[in-house]
């Protein structure tokens, strides 16, 4: 069958080539003009959004100064609040306080009660409390004195129940108190309990064990039977290097490695290693046992101690910062410390390139001496290769310390100092309660500030309270 050819006008070839165009026209206007105007307008928005992002931060950055100040503000707000509450519920810390309070107190008391720890909520914020029950038997006199004392007390006690009974020619009742705990609100190393106590005393700690007495929690401990590697770096008994005085120096002892947290961090995933308390001890019970395993294929290539709920601040540079290390042989490692100032930036420094002996041996590194920025964070410690090296072992470090500058001719008082600012309200006998847990210390304040009375107090001062 013969199909037959359709003749086209003019025309209509015209109207049928008009028609391809529209269609092609609304295939290109649907599929791609629309989409390009979407992408277009979700560009636009976004231009919007990020210029209102840079005004944002160009009026943060406006404002660093104050950010700044309001940072180191809420900073000293925070170490005032926890130097005002327990920073956890330890009953052997409450003890040690509450018997600085009674000690003084004429009352007799005959045994303390503790509750088991509860939490309490306050403002929505759930807070750790221990109640505690004090019976007592005294003169009114004596019990007045001594809630005005646990009211001074430099951790907070709440007096919530007081009951008073005659007993002949005394009264007897039962003293209620209630610790609170900041250890819901604040971070802070599990080990460490921040108490104040008083200088100089002549008790004895009653919670000190005894001499043939030795507890081990920490399952992580390595025992390192073996006998004490020897150096001609080695000194017995002591963390100075042969050939330095005792008497010339100001020691003070920053990190014993005995207990609380530090952890290993690599600076990549192809860095390994641990750390492990290991009895192998050049001072105290334990020391550190640092093991390390480092591809150096990075630009940074580092294993890292973590020293920063150890909470370790310098306030000025001292001579030198020293340690013991305990090295099993030879490795090309540099052995460095890094510090963190008080917005955050880090400062290594270099302690040792390479190690090259067996044995113990006492390290000295100097800190950066610029007052400007200090105060410093011992923020971590560390063993870095160069790129392209690999090497890995084991070395044990003990004992760290600073020393400071000893001056001979000032006889006056040696210990160290802190400062505190005047509030309203504020007395002597007030100040030496919070500091030292009785008013009998208050001479030291009088001293240290050319004090003669709570006259010479005004808000805003700043007194030197030494420690």
């Amino acid at each position: 069958m013969k199909l037959k050819k359709m003749n086209l006008s003019k025309n209509e070839k015209y109207l049928l080539v008009l028609l391809g165009v529209v269609v092609v026209f609304w295939i290109f206007n649907r599929f791609i003009f629309t989409s390009q105007r979407n992408n277009l307008q979700s560009f636009k928005d976004k231009k919007i959004e990020y210029e209102e992002k840079a005004v944002e931060n160009s009026g943060i950055l406006a404002r660093e100064k104050g950010i700044n100040e309001d940072f180191i503000s809420l900073n000293r707000e925070k170490d005032t609040l926890l130097l005002e509450y327990f920073p956890k519920l330890d009953q052997s810390q409450i003890i040690f306080l509450l018997n600085e309070i009674l000690d003084d107190s004429n009352l007799e008391i005959s045994n303390l009660n503790f509750s088991e720890p509860q939490i309490e909520e306050i403002r929505g914020i759930p807070i750790n409390t221990m109640d505690i029950s004090i019976p007592y038997k005294g003169k009114y006199g004596d019990l007045l004195k001594l809630m005005n004392k646990i009211e001074k007390s430099p951790r907070k006690l709440l007096i919530t129940n007081l009951i008073i009974d005659q007993d002949e020619e005394n009264l007897i009742g039962e003293l209620r108190l209630k610790a609170y705990s900041s250890e819901t609100i604040f971070e802070k190393d599990e080990d460490f309990v921040a108490i104040d106590t008083v200088l100089n005393t002549e008790k004895e700690n009653p919670f000190k064990p005894f001499v043939e007495y030795e507890e081990v929690k920490d399952e992580d401990i390595v025992d390192m039977n073996e006998e004490k590697g020897s150096s001609e770096f080695e000194s017995s008994g002591s963390f100075l290097p042969s050939g330095e005085s005792q008497e010339k120096l100001n020691k003070t002892l920053v990190e014993s490695f005995d207990e609380g947290k530090i952890y290993f961090v690599p600076s990549h995933l192809n860095t390994k290693g641990n750390v492990y308390r290991s009895r192998k001890a050049k001072e105290g019970k334990y020391s550190l046992r640092f093991e390390y395993n480092i591809l150096a294929v990075e630009e940074e290539n580092r294993a890292y101690l973590d020293f920063r709920e150890k909470n370790i601040n310098f306030k000025y540079p001292p001579d030198t910062i020293g340690f013991w290390m305990y090295s099993y042989g030879y490795s090309p490692a540099t052995l460095g410390i890094r510090f963190e100032g008080q917005m955050g930036e880090k400062i290594d420094v270099e302690v040792l390139k390479g190690i090259n002996w067996i044995g113990w041996r006492y390290i000295k590194a100097k800190l950066p001496e610029d007052l400007n920025i200090y105060p410093l964070k011992l923020d971590k410690m560390y063993l870095e290769l160069v790129n392209g090296r690999e090497d890995f072992g084991v070395i044990l470090l003990d004992g760290m310390e600073c020393v400071y500058p000893q001056v001979e001719e000032d006889s006056a008082y040696k210990g160290s100092y802190t400062f505190y600012i005047v509030k309203e309200g504020d007395t002597i006998e007030s100040i030496s309660m919070k500091y030292y847990g009785r008013t009998s210390k208050k001479k030291l304040i009088m001293n240290a500030n050319d004090l003669s009375g709570n006259k010479d107090l005004r808000p805003g001062r700043i007194l030197v309270i030494p420690k």
